[in-house]
């Protein structure tokens, strides 16, 4: 069961744990990171990994995405920076970003999932992982870099996107296009397939989550550490 494969490896979680609506589920991306690099076809061989293990997977089986590392924040709201996991964390949020559009587009009146109730409970949902409230203000779950601010907000609050030339900004573009696309491709002739391959990536992709403690000792593991095959220089 998966809940056993997960006692095996305690400091993993699934993406429902990950993002669940707690204060120790807040994260910024501390100004040493690098900027968001992942390229559109980093985020099209995640979403064909996730088919395939969807379509091939045992029951109870996870998808290790590796591990995210955490160090204590000095902020008003949230708890922890990100040190080292911010291409696969923020990746995952854009999954969520273009699995809400999705429904949304299907739930509409006249379509498939219109009076479909999981369809309504999965959008709420997937608007809890994503953002918290606090003092009445709605924020992200993840608080990324300045530059890519404005353009990650208006996917997250569902506004009219800006084309920044922000190099994190236009990945975080173009890889939120792309995903929206291939759940299109994907599902638009079967959403409900839709709604078990949603359910399958936030109950069976996880991360293993480290927390660190000392600021020096963040910096130290940042710079050792690379992500999906993307070499760090001194500068990052």
């Amino acid at each position: 069961m998966l809940r056993n494969k997960f006692d095996e490896l305690a400091a993993a979680q699934n993406l429902s744990e990950l993002f669940r609506d707690t204060v120790e589920n807040r994260f910024r991306i501390p100004a040493f990171q690098r900027e968001y690099a992942w390229k559109e076809g980093q985020i099209e061989d995640l979403f064909n990994d996730f088919r395939t293990f969807y379509a091939e997977a045992d029951s109870g089986d996870l998808y290790l995405m590796g591990q995210i590392i955490l160090a204590d924040a000095e902020h008003p709201l949230y708890r922890h920076e990100l040190v080292d996991g911010q291409q696969r964390l923020t990746s995952l949020t854009l999954f969520l970003f273009a699995f809400r559009k999705f429904f949304r587009k299907h739930s509409g009146e006249g379509r498939l999932l219109h009076k479909d109730p999981n369809a309504k409970a999965v959008i709420r949902q997937i608007g809890n992982f994503l953002s918290f409230t606090e003092d009445n203000q709605e924020h992200p779950r993840i608080l990324v870099q300045l530059g890519a601010q404005a353009t990650y907000r208006a996917f997250l609050f569902e506004d009219d996107v800006p084309r920044d030339t922000e190099n994190s900004a236009q990945n975080i573009w173009k890889n939120a296009k792309s995903l929206e696309t291939k759940l299109a491709l994907e599902f638009d002739s079967d959403p409900r397939a839709a709604l078990d391959f949603y359910r399958f990536v936030i109950d069976r992709v996880a991360l293993i989550k480290v927390k660190l403690h000392q600021n020096d000792e963040a910096i130290d593991f940042f710079e050792k550490m690379n992500d999906r095959g993307l070499r760090l220089s001194a500068t990052d």
